[in-house]
């Protein structure tokens, strides 16, 4: 998710979540937890794709 604060780390209570600040405007939920068996081809989308 991206941050929408103007810069990083803003030191709010949003950002004491630990991790938070360690990728610039990346920021991070407390409780979201990423399942990687759940991204596949059946349920993911490619929103964008870079020319090489």
């Amino acid at each position: 998710m991206v941050c929408h604060f103007n810069q990083c780390p803003k030191h709010k209570f949003e950002c004491r979540v630990p991790g938070c600040g360690a990728n610039r405007f990346v920021r991070i939920l407390p409780w979201f937890r990423l399942k990687p068996r759940r991204l596949n081809e059946f349920n993911s989308q490619i929103l964008f794709q870079r020319q090489v």
